[in-house]
């Protein structure tokens, strides 16, 4: 009962107000023990807490999708931060994210407050209303929460591009939102109602994966936003370097797009196609991968100062888009054409990995394959 009043009555805002909420009583920034007690609440209900760098919105740990909170730590030690010993030190992590597994999180991430509210209203439409509404002061821009129910698993989607985009991650453990904190742009993150700590994730309503199909497609149209612009879904790029017919089509797709990401143009999509090719067609692995993204992030970052924050988001996130990517390269595409293509470039991967092998390591792999074979 709780849900359908509090979905409705978001609904009805939707409808008869374009522009920002009221500020609520959380307006001000929390205190530690406030955060403390945020996250305690979190965990209890379900959500899988990550705490975030308030600059970058970003993970501070390395390895943050195999993070678990755990309460009676609320200090952790961070990897990327060092005392004067060398040691991880245990800092206030004052920003607060959830990973998006057990969660639908509908980013409306519009700059035009006319096509944000347009969009909103159409996902709502079809999809109803949601309990959880994140928002911040001065921007168009709001995240919906959900449940994700039935054929709902494992879902990255973005379509569009800035400043005009629509992204939803669902029951995906390699994705994380900020839920509270002070964003990059100064403003604290707020809720129309009650936060994600006051919901647990059994009482969110749930969206099933037809619903949530149909409630996309109704708010990239009602913002104007064509189907197929700058769009990557579960980790494929449309334009990527997996969907081009050879290794000479890819690699040529790959210049264009580390062209964009170098300038500044399109950082989303040109690093998904990045991670894309250096997990699928080199075959390194989630960490390998993800270096070399971190290092492309801050060598574009010197040629754009003005987007030295974009870019440090992109690095923050390195590891994350790297392993989902390395991941997703052992995936065989449902299509036959592209499924060809897949096993010849897969193999052209395992020679080239093969090859930089130590003789001891390669005769070490030939001794275990020759044991399993005569086991099976």
């Amino acid at each position: 009962m709780k849900s359908q009043k509090a979905a409705s009555a978001c609904l009805q805002w939707s409808h008869e107000r374009a522009h920002v909420p009221p500020m609520t009583s959380g307006a001000r920034i929390t205190d530690w023990r406030e955060t403390l007690d945020i996250r305690a609440r979190m965990h209890a209900g379900g959500w899988r807490v990550v705490p975030v760098c308030e600059r970058t919105k970003g993970p501070l740990f390395a390895d943050w999708p195999r993070f678990r909170y755990d309460p009676a730590d609320p200090e952790p030690p961070t990897p990327r931060t060092f005392n004067a010993k060398g040691e991880p030190t245990r800092a206030k992590h004052r920003g607060t994210g959830a990973i998006t597994s057990g969660v639908v999180a509908v980013d409306i991430d519009i700059d035009d407050a006319d096509r944000a509210h347009a969009a909103r209203v159409a996902f709502e439409h079809v999809a109803g209303g949601s309990p959880v509404v994140r928002w911040r002061p001065g921007a168009a821009r709001v995240m919906l929460f959900f449940a994700p129910g039935e054929g709902v698993a494992d879902i990255s989607a973005s379509i569009g591009a800035d400043p005009a985009k629509v992204e939803i991650f669902a029951d995906h453990a390699g994705r994380q939102v900020m839920v509270h904190g002070r964003h990059p742009s100064g403003a604290v993150l707020q809720y129309e109602g009650d936060g994600p700590e006051s919901w647990p994730l059994a009482e969110l309503p749930h969206l099933d994966r037809r619903t949530l199909n149909a409630a996309f497609g109704a708010a990239l149209e009602a913002a104007a936003i064509p189907r197929d612009g700058g769009a990557s879904r579960g980790g494929a790029s449309l334009g990527g370097v997996r969907r081009q017919p050879n290794a000479d089509a890819a690699t040529a797709a790959l210049g264009v797009e580390l062209r964009r990401l170098l300038g500044g143009e399109s950082m989303h999509r040109a690093s998904n196609a990045l991670a894309d090719l250096l997990a699928f067609h080199i075959g390194l692995d989630a960490e390998q991968a993800a270096r070399i993204l971190a290092a492309v992030a801050i060598a574009a970052a010197d040629l754009n100062p003005p987007m030295a924050e974009r870019f440090a988001q992109m690095e923050a996130k390195a590891f994350g888009r790297a392993r989902w990517y390395a991941r997703i390269a052992e995936t065989p595409p449902d299509d036959p054409d592209k499924a060809r293509f897949w096993v010849s470039a897969r193999v052209a991967a395992f020679k080239r990995a093969w090859r930089l092998l130590p003789p001891e390591e390669q005769a070490a792999f030939l001794d275990a394959a020759l044991t399993m074979r005569g086991a099976a």
